[in-house]
Formats: C-alpha cells, structure tokens, sequence
C-alpha cells in the first residue's frame, strides 16, 4: 500500500497449482524476495475478497485470508424519484475494501433477462456496488449482505453536474480526455467526483449542488480561458458554454 522507500511498488500473484491442502483449508507457499518490510493489501480473485497484513524484516508464514460464506443478491436499480427501473444492463460490486485501500478490481454482473434483476453471490457482510447510468450519480452504493437470500432494491438519484460545450465560432471543439477539470465549491464542501465525455462535450458530475468555480487548461491556438463558475442544482445536469478565442 502506497509507494516503498526505494520509490518500487511491489506486485505479484500465485497461481491455483501453487495450492496444497490442509485438511479443509487451502495453503499457498509464496515467497516475495523484492518485497520490502511495511503494509500490503493481499486480495483473492475468486471470490474477490482483500485484506490487509504488516509485513516485518523476515516476512511471515501466519498470514489467513478468511472469506465470510457465500449469499445470493437479487439486485434491483430504480430510479428514486420516479421508483422505475433504471436502463443499465451492468452493474459493478466488491466486498468493501479495508481501511487504507483505494480499490481494485470489481466483479462484473449483466442483468438477469427472466428477473429483470441482477443476480449474484458474494461474501457476507459490506459490499459495495457501482451502477454507470446516464446522468445518474457514479459514487458506490453501499449494501449489506447477509446470510440467505438478499432482496436488494438499490435507488440512484440524478446526477448533479457540469457539461461543458467548447465552441470555437459556431463550431464545437471536441473535448479531450486529459482536460480533468476540478471544479471547486466556492460555498460548502462540494468536490469533482467523476470525468465523462459524451458526443464532444465534457460532463463533471459533483458531490453537492452548489456554486463552483474553475479554471480551464491552455488550448493550442487560442486564447487562455477566463477562471468560469457556475451554479450547480440538485440532481440536474447544468450547462456551460465556453467561447474561446483564437489567437491572432
């Protein structure tokens, strides 16, 4: 977790044949000659589950990843307001990761065409979900999974955001991807939350509605953008027109 003295992050993995049994428990022998002695997230592909272990000078051979039982989630995603479900054919979930850990990767789950649901195993206990849905909020939503069955109706709220045109003239200036603008609150505690680009306008969804400002990086050929704000409303997508200037 995080970047050693010596500026090396270390990664590796063991492969199922590296496995031997004891008695209902499997084993894995794995030694790790580069890794340095600190805190490392330790994860399990299948089923997705991490912990983290505090490594001293000598290594350890006490290390146990234990993943809780199994239990069924029967996922619905509807929209809050109207209480219909929402268009998305996918969603995203990972037992919650530990304190420390920024993330990984997730289980990927369609949804089921008989139940119209989402269907899936997962560890018992925090879970979280990710649901990407047009001009919805892209934050996780948090269930708890308990033994049994889990019958889950997961609620998205409309997103609160900015959508940027850029227009040079009467013409649109495609968006580019590395333009990670950072809208900040100028009132509460408001922040950029997620990045998108859509038919050449730029989309930054925010955490609270509100007023924001921002500035704008250089454009090659023009002239540099004035710092912009903007009021954000409760789960609206607001526009933002820029005209820019081309150099003389």
């Amino acid at each position: 977790m995080g970047t050693p003295p010596d500026g090396k992050v270390f990664r590796d993995s063991i492969a199922l044949r590296d496995k031997r049994i004891e008695g209902d428990v499997d084993v894995y022998d794995w030694t790790a000659n580069d890794a340095l002695p600190g805190r490392y997230k330790l994860e399990n592909r299948s089923p997705r589950f991490a912990i983290t272990i505090d490594v001293p000078e000598g290594g350890r051979r006490d290390v146990v990843i234990d993943v809780p039982p199994p239990a069924h989630v029967s996922l619905r995603v509807i929209d809050a307001s109207t209480r219909e479900d929402v268009a998305v054919s996918q969603v995203t979930w990972t037992p919650k990761w530990p304190d420390g850990v920024n993330g990984g990767g997730g289980n990927e789950v369609s949804r089921n065409d008989e139940t119209h649901r989402f269907e899936f195993d997962a560890p018992q206990g925090e879970t979280d979900v990710r649901v990407w849905a047009s001009n919805y909020e892209k934050w996780p939503k948090h269930i708890d999974v308990k033994a049994g069955r889990n019958e889950v109706v997961l609620e998205l709220h409309g997103q609160s955001a900015i959508r940027i045109q850029l227009l040079d003239g009467d013409k649109t200036v495609s968006w580019r991807d590395e333009w990670m603008i950072q809208p900040k609150a100028v009132d509460g505690d408001g922040s950029a939350n997620s990045w998108d680009e859509e038919s050449d306008v730029g989309m930054i969804g925010v955490t609270a509605p509100g007023r924001y400002r921002f500035t704008f990086p250089a454009i090659e050929g023009y002239e540099p953008v004035p710092e912009q704000e903007v009021v954000v409303e409760s789960g609206k997508i607001t526009d933002h027109v820029i005209r820019l200037q081309k150099k003389p």
